[in-house]
């Protein structure tokens, strides 16, 4: 009755069999089951089995390419199920699958496919899919376990560039790029990551991957968002980014988080959050689960800068919770290190250190945002307990590590953490003197909203060189109490 029904289903919908994929699929597949309990899978059945998957493949490629990855991991799982191990489409299949999978986070399923993938390759001898398959699998490790994927990854990528290079490998190229822009990211080298996802939307349609090409523009507009190109510039930039996503969800919600930071740096707080509440819904929506986990890295920083520092920490806890059910184990560092330092600002000072202390036991050696956060943070917590020495070296392996990257905005954020603690240990003249350096990277990145902060405080510290040690600044707050707020 099922194959008969999917049978007839194909012979009515005639042109539009395309609406049709995955119920096609589910009868062939539910006949094959039942054929397979009922006895011995003979040529009919395997050849029912064979329809289904190339059916629920279809359907899996279709969800893919509409962005609702949950479907699209179940559909090709179903499909690489009902294939026999030396079929020919089953390591592709259980790639696919194994990247949906990444996408709806579900990280151990997904290297359980990947693994299968890539075993499956190396059966047939397909060495093209069995490299994409060992790129998906680094790249799952480097993403979500950065600490112990760190030694050998981007080396092995690397080894792997000129083979596929030689090969005209365009589908793992695209991968292999595409990792490379992570690792860019993970560096704090965004004019470097922009260069590599480029690569990686070349590639991806030089391969006739258009959901890859397409989707990935949304890494341009982050690229941007935490590089040198001023905010008014970058925002102008998103929008054209925005307006060639408009087909792809995920690209869409990557470009309005990071259009929502930018709005915020200029002042646009209302704005900024309409944009990262429609990222986030838009990821949420459609089984996008890992990605929409790691909103708060830009949504917590616009309420930062809009001074509501009980959202930042709403909005970093509900992701921390996220990524620990997970078991991520590399942007849980990020999260954990911005949520000290939220705290920190809230005078929680023991639930910082903890946090400090947490990010630093999960930060990769390679991380420079999580290395420098719990650096920063320790750091003032050691000057708060007139341990100003240690604070000092802290400070100054943090200001190395940033000082090495492209990222003005957090450049600036360093030297405020450096007047900081400049100013607990008494020294308001180089606590100016960070300030004004501060000033001048968020000047250059067109933070408004930081360079004013930054300023206002310089004044207020100026003033205490001059009077009475909690003479108010500009702003009617003591420089005392706006450091800490």
């Amino acid at each position: 009755m099922h194959e008969s029904f999917a049978d007839w289903l194909l012979e009515i919908t005639a042109s539009r069999v395309a609406e049709f994929e995955e119920i096609i699929g589910y009868h062939l597949e539910q006949s094959f089951r039942y054929r397979s309990e009922l006895g011995p899978v003979d040529a009919h059945a395997r050849s029912l089995g064979d329809r289904a998957a190339r059916h629920l493949g279809v359907a899996g490629a279709r969800a893919i390419d509409r962005g609702d990855m949950p479907a699209a991991a179940s559909m090709l799982q179903r499909a690489s199920g009902l294939l026999d191990e030396v079929h020919q489409d089953r390591p592709r299949l259980l790639l696919e699958a194994g990247e949906a999978l990444t996408d709806a986070g579900e990280l151990g399923a997904a290297e359980a496919a990947l693994d299968a993938a890539r075993t499956g390759a190396a059966l047939l001898g397909n060495e093209a899919i069995g490299r994409a398959a060992e790129l998906a699998r680094l790249q799952l490790r480097y993403t979500t376990d950065a600490k112990s994927a760190q030694e050998g990854v981007i080396a092995r990528v690397q080894e792997l560039v000129p083979v596929l290079e030689e090969a005209a490998d365009h589908y793992g190229l695209a991968r292999a790029w595409r990792l490379l822009t992570y690792a860019h990211w993970t560096a704090t080298q965004f004019g470097m990551a922009a260069e590599a996802a480029e690569q990686t939307i070349r590639h991806a349609t030089q391969a006739g991957d258009q959901v890859m090409a397409r989707r990935f523009v949304g890494a341009l507009a982050i690229s941007v968002l935490y590089g040198p190109t001023p905010a008014e510039e970058g925002a102008v930039y998103c929008e054209e980014v925005l307006s060639r996503a408009v087909e792809d969800r995920k690209a869409s919600a990557i470009t309005e988080v990071a259009l929502a930071h930018l709005e915020a740096m200029r002042g646009n707080f209302e704005v900024a959050r309409a944009r990262y509440r429609q990222s986030r819904a838009l990821l949420e929506e459609f089984g996008w689960r890992h990605l929409a986990a790691l909103t708060s890295l830009d949504s917590a920083p616009v309420e930062m800068l809009a001074g509501d520092l009980e959202a930042a920490e709403r909005e970093l806890r509900k992701d921390h919770q996220t990524l620990e059910q997970m078991g991520e184990r590399n942007y849980i560092s990020t999260t954990t290190g911005m949520l000290a330092e939220v705290l920190y600002r809230q005078g929680r000072y023991q639930e910082s250190a903890d946090l400090a202390s947490a990010c630093r036991e999960l930060a990769s050696p390679d991380d420079v945002a999580s290395q420098f956060l719990w650096r920063c943070v320790q750091a003032k917590l050691l000057a708060r307990d007139r341990e100003h020495e240690r604070s000092d070296a802290l400070l100054t392996e943090a200001l190395d590590l940033i000082g090495g990257s492209d990222w003005l905005d957090w450049q600036g954020n360093g030297l405020m953490d450096l007047a900081e603690a400049r100013r607990l240990g008494g020294r308001a003249a180089d606590a100016v003197e960070a300030l004004a350096q501060a000033s001048v990277r968020f000047a250059e990145k067109g933070n408004v909203v930081s360079a004013r902060r930054a300023d206002e405080l310089a004044e207020g510290l100026r003033a205490t060189l001059a009077g009475p040690s909690d003479v108010p600044d500009a702003g009617g707050i003591s420089a005392r109490s706006a450091f800490r707020t």
